[in-house]
Parts: C-alpha cells; structure tokens; sequence
C-alpha cells in the first residue's frame, strides 16, 4: 500500500524515485501515486521520508489538487519552457530533472518507477552492458520513426484496407444513431 511507500524506499536503499507520464493513460502507476487523473500527466518526485512534489501543467493544477499530493508545483515553475528554447525537447526534459533533482538535494540512488516497460528496459540495458556490449541512446527521429515515414505499397494497402473498415462502420453507426433519432421522434410525438 501506498502508505509503506518510504519504507519500501529505505529497504531497496532508495534516496528517490520520480515517476512521470504524458497522460492519464500511458501509466496506471503514476495515477496510483498522485492519486488522481491528470490529463496532460506529469512529474512526481519523492524523496525518502519527505512528502512528494508533483508537476503539472498550468492546465492541470485544479485536477491535480484533487488528489493526495499536496506539494504542486507548475512546469513554469522550473522555467521548462525556457528549457525548450535554449536546449530543444531531447535535452530539455533531462535538464529540467536535474534542476529538480538539485532543488530536493538527490545525489544518491534514484529509481524511475511506474511505465514497467521504462525499468524492463533499464535492467536490460544494464544487463547489455555488463556483456560488454556498447547501448546508444538515438536523438529523433529514431530509426523507427525514420523508417514510418515512408509507406511500401503493402503498408499502403493495410492503410486503405482499414480505412474502408472503418469507414463501413462509421456508416453502420450513422444509420444505428438515424434510427434511434425516428425512433425517439415517434415516441414524443
């Protein structure tokens, strides 16, 4: 339970842990923690037996007061946006965790927590390394969205095979709704 939070900290010999999401959606576990939807997601950090700070976009504030952080702070706050003009969207976000990371007075042991799929990929990497293998980190576009850019004449097909799907349903639905209109047409009449 989220109340054993410091002890469960202090035993895996946790200075902090920062868990952060882009919505509401891509991580159940950064709502666990700060106990509330917040649409545009954002940035909770913990230091062992000290209370938490969240994050948030302006936007947010009101959503994210609803929930059991109590320490709320705006990305304006820390001037993120100054971040992204001097240094881009890639090195902004590393910078401004440092600025965060600074002001809580974290120099030991930190954990990434929430979004299972960022630590399965941390332990790999670490695991890689200890192989003797050398892991980059890719700037954008990555390789991947590279490569998405541009459609083969087979992915081109996928794409106009499932726009016509979804296209017969939009249709089906359009009727679906036009039928429950005459029919409540017919009932106040």
């Amino acid at each position: 339970m989220l109340q054993d939070i410091d002890r469960e900290m202090e035993r895996r010999g946790l200075e902090a842990i920062i868990a952060f999401s882009n919505s509401t959606h891509d991580s159940p576990e950064f709502n666990y923690l700060v106990g509330t939807f917040i649409p545009r997601g954002g940035v909770y950090i913990k230091k062992v037996f000290e209370i938490p700070t969240l994050i948030v976009n302006s936007i947010d504030l009101s959503e994210a007061k609803k929930g059991n952080v109590k320490n709320i702070k705006t990305f304006s706050d820390y001037n993120y946006e100054d971040f992204l003009k001097s240094y881009g969207a890639e090195k902004a976000f590393s910078i401004f965790l440092q600025k965060i990371l600074e002001e809580h007075k974290v120099s030991g042991k930190i954990a990434l927590v929430g979004k299972s799929e960022i630590s399965k990929a941390l332990r790999i990497v670490e695991a890689l390394k200890n192989f003797g293998y050398q892991i980059v980190a890719e700037n954008p576009p990555t390789l991947l969205e590279s490569l998405m850019e541009t459609k083969s004449i087979d992915e081109i097909e996928k794409i106009k095979v499932a726009s016509r799907k979804t296209g017969k349903v939009m249709e089906k639905t359009i009727e679906f709704i036009s039928s429950l209109k005459a029919l409540g047409n017919r009932l106040y009449y």
